[in-house]
């Protein structure tokens, strides 16, 4: 009999629910991974089961974490860039984690190439610099229907390649992404800056989406986050990695370009 209730607990789904299991990033030391690490952490402190985060599995691009996540076994949840389809194939926690940062674009540009923004002030205009980006984010669908020139690539290193050769003038990263990518992959990727010109505006935010496989997982992360930003714990941690953003990128002094 005891020997029956030990196996009941470690292979019935209600034990393994009490796990978060979130991909292992496709690049070290990734500020979003670790942001939502403890972005999820935080949620899950404000209850009263006890939710243990891992990260799971080996380093993955995009389209596998998504796949893992539509099955709910070796990953249970994810943060990604909010969009319809994402919010039919799994259970969306709505609270926008980044406050919208994403959907702001700055410009990776090679240092030879500083000033090419310097005279762009409409969407027109952008049109005539190519962008770097990759097949399945959702930036890059919105680039699409607003006819900017793209590079697309399947892998994430690829875009500073391109960059590097020249093949696109600018490689595009949200606010809450750019100043940590450029100092992380200056060594690997040397002569690139930030564009100090303008900001282009996407509309884009990160979420936290969960396999429908785990709705108490769900739960768990919107009943707290909830409580996070009531108490204020929400925007301490939000300032912690982004408080100095907006200002050391002179976001208010840039020209900003709407996208639809």
């Amino acid at each position: 009999m005891r020997l029956l209730l030990i196996l009941l607990v470690f292979t019935s789904p209600f034990a393994a629910a009490f796990t978060v299991r979130y991909p292992t990033p496709p690049i070290e030391n990734d500020v979003r991974a670790e942001f939502a690490r403890e972005m999820t952490e935080l949620a899950l402190s404000k209850g009263a089961e006890p939710w243990t985060f891992v990260f799971n599995g080996l380093p993955m691009e995009r389209a596998r974490m998504e796949h893992e996540l539509a099955r709910g076994e070796t990953v249970n949840v994810l943060m990604l860039p909010g969009r319809p389809t994402y919010d039919e194939k799994y259970l969306k926690v709505p609270v926008a984690l980044d406050k919208g940062l994403l959907g702001l674009r700055v410009g990776l540009v090679m240092k030879d190439q500083k000033d090419i923004f310097e005279q762009i002030y409409t969407l027109e205009q952008l049109r005539a610099l190519t962008v770097c980006s990759n097949k399945t984010w959702s930036v890059t669908k919105i680039f699409r229907d607003n006819n900017l020139p793209i590079i697309e690539s399947t892998e994430f290193r690829h875009n500073f390649r391109q960059l590097m050769a020249k093949r696109c003038h600018y490689f595009s990263r949200g606010l809450s992404e750019i100043e940590h990518e450029l100092e992380e992959y200056s060594e690997e990727f040397p002569g690139m800056t930030i564009d100090p010109y303008v900001v282009v505006n996407s509309d884009l935010a990160f979420y936290l989406y969960v396999s429908s496989r785990h709705p108490e997982l769900h739960e768990a992360l919107s009943d707290g986050l909830e409580k996070a930003k009531k108490d204020g714990s929400f925007d301490l941690l939000f300032d912690k990695y982004f408080g100095s953003t907006v200002q050391s990128l002179n976001l208010h002094g840039r020209t900003q370009i709407d996208l639809d």
